[in-house]
């Protein structure tokens, strides 16, 4: 499987407040995909960076799921 669909999968794993240990265990059990945690944190940052949107995105999916957003 692709680098970005899994990349992918992982933001939308965290946008759901999953922990970055939660998350690689996910992976590892659904694609196949063993990845390290520094890995998760540095995905997680370069999407950050690449759109700046993207926090206001996490906010939204944060409320409509009823979870207090953070930021």
């Amino acid at each position: 499987m692709k680098k970005e669909i899994i990349r992918k999968e992982f933001l939308k794993l965290r946008i759901r407040q999953y922990s970055y240990s939660k998350c690689k265990t996910q992976l590892k059990e659904l694609y196949g995909f063993i990845v390290s945690i520094c890995t998760l944190k540095r995905w997680q940052k370069i999407k950050v960076f690449e759109n700046p949107g993207f926090l206001s995105i996490i906010c939204v999916a944060n409320n409509s799921l009823g979870v207090p957003s953070y930021f």
